[in-house]
């Protein structure tokens, strides 16, 4: 057996397995800790007084890297799957920018 046929086997087991737990019965296990990823790693990359665009390209990498890893060694699966946990990836950051877009503004505003 390869090296290729061992990794693909082992993540099969592995993402397969996360994929099909559902967190409330709603939310793909999967979709959640894409979520909680990139929140963990765009706070971080705030608190280092890094630019928006930085956390954008990072977490672009990131996203694409693991769903070409899921594509190549992973089950295949619909393209839908492959969007929303790409997506999944942003949701904090997107949330984080509009809120500070909206405190910005705010702050702005004479009292």
């Amino acid at each position: 057996m390869g090296l290729h046929q061992s990794i693909s086997i082992y993540s099969n087991k592995i993402f397969g397995s996360i994929a099909k737990v559902m967190i409330f019965g709603v939310v793909p296990l999967d979709t959640g800790l894409h979520i909680f990823v990139g929140a963990i790693v765009t706070i971080w990359l705030f608190k280092r007084k890094k630019s928006a665009l930085f956390i954008f390209f990072i977490l672009l990498v990131m996203a694409a890297s693991k769903e070409i890893f899921d594509y190549y060694f992973h089950y295949p699966a619909p393209w839908s799957e492959y969007l929303s946990d790409f997506l999944a990836n942003f949701a904090y950051f997107f949330v984080l920018l509009l809120i500070r877009k909206i405190k910005k503004k705010l702050a702005a505003q004479p009292g």
